[in-house]
């Protein structure tokens, strides 16, 4: 069990953060491509209550369940959820458990994620079908101090989950609803070619 604190912030490209990362931090993992799936229960119990379970394939296969805090920070822009994760040998096996126990997959969404270590801050390059955005996580005072040594604008924070963010997406352009979110097969060849990974 974990206390996750983390914020994003939308960008154009990541020309200006990647250069100082090179600075100011160090590479974890470079470029690969994750899928996620959510589940829930079909009267979307999990969903009213501020919980999250998602089934994760990325370098590893991750279950993971967040929950709502009883007394979280109130700081605007950061998002802190109680974190329960564990690594999954086989994501098919487990979706067929999670199906047996009464769940659904709600949704799926897709990125493309670097990762960073920049003091105690772990940041995330991500792109998404949508948008680009770069997410910190640390504790708050850690979150925008490195926000600031990487060029970001601090009033551009948001603590909403990347789903949260497609709707408002959604709703800025006049399109409508939609839960999931993932690349086109052009889209997916594209990032896959210029980031010289495989995500087919």
């Amino acid at each position: 069990m974990t206390l996750e604190t983390e914020s994003k912030f939308p960008v154009r490209d990541f020309s200006l953060v990647e250069t100082n990362l090179h600075h100011h931090g160090a590479p974890i993992a470079p470029w690969y491509f994750e899928t996620n799936q959510i589940y829930d229960f079909p009267d979307r119990d999990l969903y009213l209550r501020g919980v999250l379970l998602r089934l994760r394939k990325a370098l590893a296969t991750t279950l993971t369940l967040k929950l709502p805090l009883d007394t979280p920070e109130n700081i605007p822009g950061l998002k802190q959820l109680e974190e329960r994760e564990c690594r999954v040998e086989d994501k098919d096996a487990m979706a067929s458990v999670l199906q047996g126990l009464g769940y659904e997959k709600i949704l799926e969404y897709e990125k493309f994620r670097s990762t960073w270590q920049v003091a105690e801050s772990r940041v995330c390059l991500d792109i998404l079908c949508f948008g680009s955005f770069v997410e910190i996580e640390g504790t708050g005072r850690d979150i925008f101090e490195t926000a600031g040594l990487l060029g970001l604008d601090p009033s551009t924070a948001s603590g909403a989950a990347y789903h949260r963010l497609f709707q408002d997406h959604l709703v800025t352009r006049g399109l409508p609803p939609e839960d999931s979110f993932v690349f086109s097969h052009r889209e997916r060849t594209m990032y896959g070619r210029q980031l010289g990974i495989d995500a087919l």
